[in-house]
């Protein structure tokens, strides 16, 4: 009897092969969908797989005619790890929304995968949701990050990702208030409108070895070098690195843990407002 609460408390975690995109729900059960808090996949993902994966996450999103339905799930995923995995197209949409066209009408929009691409909105959280989800792993594969993928994931406060990416689009951490650190690749040459905006708690960057100029002087305990990198620790500061030749609008505002920031000379574009709201920047 002494044992019950600890397997209660125990983490359930599965590792899952996808060999056939698509097929994730095939291969986990009902029950286990809103079990499971730890997932690691390999193999091929799609739409429907993304789907799916969301609603382990916590929110659901469909569509009727004229009419986007959002909804809550009892779902428990708490870390994800899909490095291993590649992002093909097909499948169904994960996310719907509603748009406005030139006359002013609304009409629906869905979203799908595309290839070797974290595409828009794929991760967002909606309205409804949980704020479980903490750690994502991102595929090794994709060269970008859409526009709103992971926008509103305020439970979310690890984030990886691969050094394929170049572009990081508008608004894709928007919100995620809980995330405290990042890496910026060093191959990322665009940092899309509002890509970090309301990133409160945005304190720790690490930047890459040979990725761009770091010292002593940035108002930091420590800067520690390690296998992978070098990190920029007790600091509330961000280094961008010199691959980045854009700062689209409003790209870090509202992250206001933020007192210097190191702009390398290969940018020759800087969005408005790129910083607004950033009260605690001093340099």
């Amino acid at each position: 009897m002494a044992l019950l609460p600890l397997l209660a408390s125990a983490v359930v975690k599965r590792t899952i092969n996808v060999a056939t995109a698509g097929t994730l729900p095939d291969l986990i059960s009902d029950v286990d969908k809103h079990r499971i808090q730890k997932l690691t996949l390999t193999g091929e993902l799609n739409g429907t797989d993304i789907k799916f994966i969301r609603e382990m996450a916590g929110d659901t999103v469909a569509a009727h005619p004229n009419v986007v339905g959002y909804g809550k799930t009892n779902g428990q995923l708490v870390s994800l790890d899909i490095s291993n995995c590649i992002i093909v197209e097909g499948g169904t949409a994960y996310y719907w929304t509603k748009e406005y066209n030139e006359y002013l009408e609304r009409y629906l929009v869905s979203y799908k995968t595309e290839q070797n691409s974290i595409s828009d909105y794929m991760i967002a959280r909606i309205y409804s949701s949980n704020q479980l989800l903490k750690e994502i792993i991102l595929p090794n594969s994709v060269s970008s990050i859409g526009k709103m993928a992971f926008s509103g994931r305020i439970g979310l406060s690890s984030i990886t990702i691969p050094q394929s990416v170049t572009f990081i689009s508008s608004g894709a951490f928007s919100g995620c208030i809980g995330l405290s650190s990042i890496t910026i690749p060093k191959g990322v040459t665009s940092i899309g409108s509002g890509a970090f905006s309301g990133c409160s708690g945005l304190t720790f960057i690490s930047v890459e070895k040979g990725n761009t100029v770091y010292n002593s002087q940035n108002n930091c305990n420590a800067i520690i070098e390690t296998a992978s990198g070098v990190l920029l620790a007790g600091c509330k500061n961000t280094v961008i690195p010199n691959s980045v030749t854009s700062i689209g609008d409003c790209a870090f505002c509202g992250c206001i843990g933020l007192t210097s920031v190191t702009i390398p000379q290969s940018v020759t574009s800087i969005g408005s407002s790129a910083f607004s709201g950033c009260t605690s920047l001093e340099s």
